[in-house]
């Protein structure tokens, strides 16, 4: 070994879980061997009781007063950086006006879907490919494979009625499949 190991390669030798080529090399250095001794040292007194500190009564009450001095400092800075009192409705007034805005919007500005009218009876029936009684994604998906392959020439799958049966068409049925209001197309 060209360098002296470091203190965790020492410890881990005073552990017993080092390599032979460190082991080696303390054994040859004076200089390790004595650094492996002092983190012996420390191991010990490390693990030896600590007895408890007494401390005299006058100096505990000098440290509590202290620190009851340095808390008071502490909160008049943060009383001086407080806002004003004027100012305080606002910080309670504007989310709410924020909430209130936002359920306006949301109660007066509705998705297309939702303001649609209710689908007729036929509709909801072309809607329904595989005849299994309810509009879901599976009738989307058989849909797009029929438009993939080119066979999607039915003229009840035109469920937005523009005149063709393509991507719009799909992506209505996946809407109605999907959507909380459980209209259908």
């Amino acid at each position: 070994m060209s360098y002296h190991p470091t203190e965790l390669d020492l410890e881990l030798l005073r552990a017993g879980e080092a390599s032979a080529a460190i082991a080696q090399h303390v054994a040859g250095c004076a200089e390790c061997q004595g650094q492996l001794a002092r983190i012996g040292q420390c191991a010990t007194a490390l693990a030896a009781p600590i007895a408890a500190i007494e401390v005299p009564a006058g100096r505990e009450q000098a440290i509590l007063s202290l620190a009851q001095q340095r808390a008071a400092v502490v909160a008049a800075q943060i009383e001086r950086r407080r806002r004003p009192r004027w100012l305080r409705p606002l910080y309670i007034a504007a989310p709410l006006a924020a909430a209130a805005s936002i359920m306006v919007f949301v109660t007066t500005v509705r998705s297309p879907q939702l303001s649609q009218p209710a689908a007729s009876a036929p509709a909801a029936a072309a809607a329904d490919l595989n005849s299994d009684g309810k509009i879901d994604i599976v009738d989307a998906l058989l849909l797009a494979r029929d438009l993939k392959r080119q066979s999607a020439q039915q003229p009840q799958w035109d469920l937005n009625g523009d005149g063709r049966v393509d991507q719009a068409d799909i992506d209505r049925i996946a809407q109605a499949a999907v959507s909380l209001s459980r209209r259908q197309p």
